[in-house]
C-alpha cells in the first residue's frame, strides 16, 4: 500500500494534512477554538446527523492524531453511524 503524505501549515489551522491511501482525507486541527475536523475530500455527503456524543481522541508521543472514537447519545447521530461501511 502506497503512502504518500501532503502537510500544510496555517496560522489558527494546526494542521492540513493528505493521506493518500486509496482516498485523501484532510485532518484540520483549530488551536483557537478547539475544533477538529477529518474529511474525506473525494467523498460528497447525502445526509448527516448532529447530536450529543462522547468522544475521545488520541494522540502519539509527537503529537499527532491517533484516533477519535465517538459514542453517541442522540438516537439519529446512532443510526447514521450503524449505517457506516467499514470498506
Amino acid at each position: 500500500m502506497e503512502q504518500n503524505f501532503n502537510v500544510s501549515y496555517s496560522s489558527n489551522l494546526v494542521v492540513s494534512a493528505n493521506i493518500y491511501m486509496n482516498y485523501p482525507i484532510e485532518i484540520i486541527a483549530d488551536h483557537e477554538f478547539g475544533n477538529l475536523l477529518v474529511e474525506f475530500k473525494d467523498r460528497k455527503p447525502v445526509k448527516d446527523a448532529e447530536g450529543e456524543a462522547f468522544v475521545i481522541i488520541g494522540v502519539d508521543e509527537r503529537g499527532r492524531l491517533s484516533y477519535i472514537s465517538i459514542i453517541p447519545d442522540d438516537e439519529d447521530l446512532k443510526k447514521l453511524i450503524k449505517e457506516i461501511k467499514n470498506a
